[in-house]
């Protein structure tokens, strides 16, 4: 009975980290992630006053980096086939008909703009891209 407990035990283990690893690189695919950008080498704000309150970049960048991820949204802005898909991913009332957003994206459900990730420095090159609400829990 102990080694049934064992093997389960180390089973669960071992997809839980399958799964992990699998998720894991999913997200650093699907959000273009540059892995010889270091983790503290990106800053997320919500919008180009926090960016500007934020005092690492200049106000002139932040809002040119805003307006970029804000021009991106519409294409990048992941889409659901139904609300309550998107809202499962994203939480309640963080969703919108994608037709509000993006004519390609009539018909379906897109999570509302969150914020934006850029670089920490002008010279890293790292291309502002639209941030989304995620569920917790």
């Amino acid at each position: 009975m102990a080694s049934s407990i064992e093997r389960s035990s180390k089973r669960s283990t071992t997809v839980a980290l399958v799964l992990v690893a699998g998720a894991g690189a999913t997200a650093l695919a699907l959000g273009r992630y540059d892995p010889s950008q270091r983790e503290e080498d990106v800053l997320v704000y919500g919008g180009p006053d926090a960016c500007i309150r934020g005092g690492i970049r200049t106000e002139a960048d932040c809002r040119s980096t805003y307006a970029t991820a804000l021009a991106a949204y519409p294409e990048a802005a992941p889409r659901y086939l139904s609300l309550a898909d998107c809202e499962g991913h994203h939480g309640a009332g963080h969703c919108v008909d994608g037709s509000a957003v993006a004519t390609s994206a009539a018909g379906r459900f897109v999570p509302m703009l969150a914020g934006y990730v850029i670089g920490r420095r002008i010279e890293q090159a790292l291309e502002p891209q639209p941030v989304y609400d995620h569920r917790l829990g």
